[in-house]
């Protein structure tokens, strides 16, 4: 049975000792020449061993019947729902590269199952290899501050301590993979028979708990706090035969005490730990959640295809989130996930993959508990309280945060859903479908695929490195050549959601070369028809061509997605004036808030409240309001200052001047 193993167990076998080795490389497999620093060198790190042990189990699976039964067939209906959802996808390359990345996951999750039925993937094991990956994180994290403190980085000041991510890329990211470890070590001190062993274990846990605390992720904090109120309903109904009452009580105690001693600490240094109480990403997550809402809404069954969230966010209006980060509406800042897996995965698949989802996380909760009823060892019972905790973690990290775009997250996370699976289903003997041995070239074949796959998109990712840097220096033909370079059939958008080519639009519109500018974004908009950087400069381009009704379209959507675009403002109303609607230009420029330092601004708007101008004086001819009008329309300087004036206070500028006249 895969329940009964011997914690006293010392020697590991070959596979034993490749798993091993990738946990404790995993925190390593980072590279900063790249965009994002540990999304492909992890994936193509999972990819490796996946490949390694599928082909391993093609040679060792000769007569063994091996069956699996409903997590790892919902994993695989998983995979489907999302290469079904392709169909809907706009932009399919991106598309694709995530349904392989959740074949990949999938794998993870089968080649556990069979592990741990095979008893070479134990509790002994996985705990070792995650608390192995955990004290790495947890002295990485460490030595991030120090370093940082070192260099007079004050890492309690504003927003610095965002600064502090180790080899994680954010510090979201490493809270909670940290905090996905430290169940393990518990798990680890519980096992071990070696006191040396267990003070180091101990020491982690408690410098792991602190660095949880330090860096002050909201998501993590919740999932901390939930699960200690899990662990206070375990003990009562998981540990009824080994505690006494008196044991119980204590452990209530501690960690009642564990509560208030943190409460403390938080109100001791309220004034240091500031990340708490902010409310802007409340708010800017409850925007996002509005927006996908909607995206679901309109898209309930099939979704909007797999990797295209970012792709249909826009349309639902950016406007909201100008007052939390006005970066959003101007379409500087843009996202790439809702911060809610659950509900990324139902925009994206539809009802189906959601359904899928959270059957996957409820199965795993439910038998992680039969598996603690039911089991008498006291290190196992131990073991599969802190796996449901573990798993209960992930499930609120994943309501709030999006550990599900991630590769070190998931990956942990389905080798425990895979081992709870096996071990279930081991106790149950339950009838399942039989696994054919043809089934681990599939797997290898798919990582395989997916090594392949993300060693394309990092040869995109060092190439977009040069593409930023001819942006940012404007150095506009070098800027063509880098983003022609790092655009492939494996990569067309970059991580901030902006096609490739309208960086390449963008380089020939500055060369003057209008043809081959239009066809860039032409592309980008085809792949991104809701970015408003996209759309503004799409619309230019036929404006320059003189034609003002395509060009109107375009911008008028633009507007419409961001009302408070400033380049959009612009365009559109120059756009408005080349039309002859002159009233649609007066009324679109005077959104625009004043801006000093815009000259370009200051030019639309002179011409187009000139003309504004001129048609009163026409229409009132003689009238004071008139008279007054013809004194100051030649008057640039003083028409900009009213211009500001009246929108300080609120009034339109025609109003706020007749009132002006006397």
């Amino acid at each position: 049975m895969a329940t009964q193993q011997n914690p006293k167990r010392r020697s590991f076998n070959w596979e034993e000792i490749t798993l091993l080795l990738f946990f404790i490389s995993l925190p390593f497999l980072y590279n900063d020449n790249g965009v994002d620093p540990s999304l492909i060198p992890r994936q193509i790190g999972v990819a490796v061993l996946i490949c390694i042990l599928g082909c391993w189990l093609f040679w060792q699976q000769q007569k063994e019947v091996i069956t699996i039964t409903l997590i790892p067939i919902a994993l695989t209906l998983m995979v489907l729902v999302y290469a079904v959802s392709c169909l809907q996808a706009i932009n399919t390359i991106e598309s694709l590269y995530i349904v392989l990345k959740i074949g990949l996951f999938a794998c993870v999750g089968w080649v556990m199952y069979v592990l741990t039925k095979r008893n070479i993937l134990t509790l002994r094991l996985l705990s070792l290899m995650v608390s192995f990956a955990g004290m790495i994180t947890t002295m990485l994290a460490i030595g991030n501050m120090m370093m940082l403190e070192n260099r007079g980085v004050r890492i309690f000041d504003a927003d610095n301590m965002y600064k502090v991510n180790a080899t994680f890329g954010h510090k979201n990211l490493l809270s909670s993979f940290l905090f996905l470890c430290l169940p393990m070590l518990v798990v680890q001190f519980a096992i071990t028979t070696k006191y040396l062993w267990k003070i180091i274990l101990g020491i982690a846990g408690i410098a792991a708990i602190g660095v949880l605390l330090l860096l002050q992720t909201r998501a993590v904090i919740l999932a901390l706090i939930i699960c200690g109120i899990a662990v206070l309903v375990l003990l009562v109904s998981g540990f009824s035969n080994h505690l006494t009452r008196l044991q119980k009580r204590i452990s209530v105690v501690l960690i009642l005490s564990g509560f208030i001693c943190s409460v403390c600490f938080f109100y001791a240094y309220r004034e240091k730990l500031t990340l708490l109480t902010r409310t802007e990403s409340f708010k800017e997550r409850k925007n996002l959640w509005d927006n996908t809402w909607q995206m679901i809404s309109e898209h309930p069954i099939t979704g909007v295809g797999a990797a295209n969230w970012q792709i249909h966010m826009p349309k639902y209006g950016m406007q909201k989130f100008y007052e939390v980060n006005y970066t959003i509406s101007e379409g500087l800042t843009n996202f790439q996930r809702p911060h809610n897996d659950f509900l990324w995965v139902w925009a994206e698949t539809g009802i189906v993959g959601f359904l899928l989802y959270v059957f996957i996380f409820t199965a795993t909760l439910v038998y992680t508990y039969k598996l603690l009823k039911q089991e008498e060892k006291l290190f196992l019972k131990i073991g599969y309280a802190m796996l449901f905790l573990q798993v209960l973690g992930f499930i609120v990290i994943s309501a709030v945060d999006f550990p599900l775009e991630r590769i070190e997250h998931p990956t942990l996370m389905l080798m425990t859903i895979g081992f709870i699976a096996a071990n279930h289903d081991a106790i149950q003997k339950w009838k399942g479908l039989r696994l054919k041995r043809w089934v681990w070239l599939v797997v290898a074949g798919i990582a395989l695929l997916s090594l392949n796959v993300c060693t394309q998109r990092w040869r995109s990712e060092l190439q977009l490195r040069k593409m930023y840097k001819a942006h940012a220096a404007g150095n506009w033909q070098k800027l063509t050549v880098e983003g022609t370079k790092a655009q492939t059939s494996y990569f067309n958008m970059d991580y901030y959601s902006i096609p490739i080519q309208w960086y390449v639009g963008v380089g020939y519109f500055m060369q003057d070369n209008l043809v081959a500018a239009k066809q860039s974004f032409e592309v980008a908009y085809q792949l991104h028809p809701f970015q408003v950087h996209v759309l503004n400069n799409y619309g230019t381009c036929y404006e320059k061509e003189g034609n003002h009704g395509k060009a109107i379209e375009l911008l008028e959507e633009s507007h419409r997605l961001s009302p408070t675009f400033s380049d959009g403002i612009i365009n559109l109303s120059g756009a408005y004036f080349n039309a002859g609607r002159y009233d649609d230009a007066y009324r679109t420029i005077t959104q625009f808030k004043y801006d000093e330092q815009n000259d370009r601004f200051k030019t639309f708007a002179l011409a187009i409240i000139k003309v504004k101008l001129e048609k009163v004086i026409v229409a009132e001819k003689i009238t004071p309001f008139a008279t007054y009008l013809k004194r100051i329309v030649s008057n640039d300087q003083f028409i900009l200052k009213a211009y500001q004036l009246a929108q300080g206070e609120g009034e339109m500028l025609l109003e706020w001047l007749r009132k002006q006249q006397y």
